[in-house]
C-alpha cells in the first residue's frame, strides 16, 4: 500500500523569490498543516505526486519549462486521485505579459486547478489549503480502500486456483487409489476395505492442508493425525514417536500421510500391530545443510510375529518406495526383517524459515 503518514501528505509550497516560500510554510505550520518550502519544481522530482497534500506555486515557478513538466506529471492520474494545484498569480502582471497566461493554460484547464490573486490574505490561504487537504485525505482513504480491495480479490483469485489445483490432484490421487485398490485385491469386500482406508488416510492429510493453514505442515501433527485410527485403544504408546520439530512442504505432505498409512495398515493386518504385544518405534532425526534440511525417518517394527517378504508388490508397497522417493526428493529402503518390517526415508526438506 502507497504511503499516507504525514510526510506523505504534505502541502509543498514552491516560490523562488525572496521569502514567499518561508512565510507561507509558516502561516500553514501554524494553522496545523505540514508545509514543505521548496524554490521550484525541480525540487519535486523525487516526489510522487500521488503522495502529495497540495501543491502551492507562486506565478515565479512557473517558468515555461516547469509548467510543461509539471503538466505532464499530473497528466493521467489514477480515477481515485484529483491532486489540487494552487497558484498565486497577479492578474496585473499577467495581462501585462500576455505570454503569461498562455504559459498556464496547461494548469488553468485540469480540474483541480485553484487561482488565487496576489497579494492573498494568510487567512484565505490558510482556508484553500486546508479545504484542499481535507479533500485530498478523503482521496487517500478511497486509495487505500481501492488497495485493500484489490489485494483480496487477488487473494481471493489466488485461493480459487489453489483449490481448482488441489481439486485435481486430488481427484486424480482419489481415481489412482481405487483403481489401485480394487484391482489387486482378491474380494470386493478387501478392495472396499483398502480403498475406505486409503480414502480416509488422503482426506486427513487434506484437512491439514486446508488453505489459510500456510505452506507448511508440522511432521509430528501429520504423523498423529495419520496413525490415529491404527492406535491400538488399550495402549495407544504401542506407537511411539520420537523426533525434532520438522516443517514439512504442504506439496509433499500428502505422500508422506498416505505411505504410513500404508505401513500401519500392514502393521495391523500381518505385523506388529496384529497382535496385543508388538510395538512400532517411529523416529527421526534432522541434519541441517547448506540447501535445507536432511531428514531421515525411520519406522521399526518389534514384537509382532515373524515377518514374510511379500510374494507381490502391491499399491501400498509401490506408494511408499516410488512416491516418497519423487516427492521427497530422498530415497526410501523398506525391508521385512523377521523380527519386524523396517522403513527407513531419507529426503531433503527445503529451508522454510519456520
Amino acid at each position: 500500500m502507497s504511503p499516507t503518514g504525514d510526510a506523505a501528505r504534505r502541502v509543498w509550497l514552491l516560490a523562488p523569490v525572496g521569502r514567499d516560500a518561508r512565510l507561507g510554510c509558516a502561516a500553514l505550520g501554524e494553522a496545523g498543516i505540514d508545509c514543505h518550502a521548496g524554490r521550484a519544481v525541480a525540487d519535486l522530482e523525487t516526489v510522487s505526486l500521488e503522495d502529495v497534500g497540495a501543491l502551492v506555486l507562486t506565478e515565479e515557478a512557473l517558468t515555461g519549462p516547469a509548467v510543461a513538466v509539471l503538466s505532464e506529471r499530473l497528466a493521467a492520474p489514477p480515477a481515485w486521485s484529483s491532486l489540487a494545484v494552487i497558484l498565486l498569480v497577479d492578474p496585473e502582471h499577467a495581462r501585462r505579459a500576455g505570454a503569461a497566461a498562455s504559459r498556464l493554460r496547461p494548469l488553468l484547464s485540469r480540474p483541480g486547478t485553484v487561482l488565487l490573486q496576489r497579494p492573498t490574505q494568510e487567512e484565505t490561504l490558510v482556508s484553500v489549503v486546508r479545504s484542499a487537504v481535507a479533500d485530498r485525505h478523503r482521496q487517500f482513504e478511497l486509495r487505500d480502500e481501492l488497495e485493500a480491495r484489490e489485494a483480496a480479490e487477488a487473494r481471493a483469485q489466488t485461493l480459487a486456483q489453489e483449490m481448482q489445483h488441489r481439486v485435481k490432484n486430488t481427484y486424480a490421487l482419489a481415481l489412482s487409489i481405487a483403481r489401485q485398490s480394487f484391482r489387486g485385491a482378491e474380494t470386493l469386500a478387501d478392495a472396499l476395505e483398502a480403498f475406505t482406508g486409503r480414502l480416509e488416510a488422503m482426506v486427513r492429510a487434506q484437512d491439514l492442508l486446508a488453505p489459510g493453514r500456510g505452506d507448511v505442515v508440522d511432521l509430528r501433527e501429520l504423523l498423529d493425525r495419520t496413525l490415529a485410527p491404527h492406535r491400538p485403544t488399550e495402549d495407544p504408546e504401542r506407537i511411539a514417536g520420537d523426533g525434532p520439530k520438522v516443517l514439512i512442504p504442504r506439496e509433499k505432505a500428502t505422500a508422506l500421510s498416505m505411505a504410513f498409512h500404508e505401513l500401519a495398515t500392514n502393521a495391523a493386518k500381518y505385523g506388529a500391530l496384529s497382535t496385543g504385544t508388538g510395538h512400532v518405534d517411529l523416529r527421526w532425526t534432522v541434519n541441517t545443510a547448506a540447501d535445507g534440511d536432511e531428514l531421515t525417518l525411520e519406522w521399526r517394527e518389534r514384537g509382532g510375529p515373524p515377518v514374510q517378504p511379500p510374494t507381490r508388490r502391491g499399491f501400498g508397497s509401490l506408494l511408499i518406495k516410488q512416491a516418497l522417493s519423487r516427492d521427497l526428493n530422498g530415497s526410501t529402503d523398506l525391508t521385512f526383517d523377521p523380527s519386524g518390517a523396517v522403513c527407513t526415508i531419507q529426503a531433503l526438506i527445503p529451508a522454510t524459515g519456520g
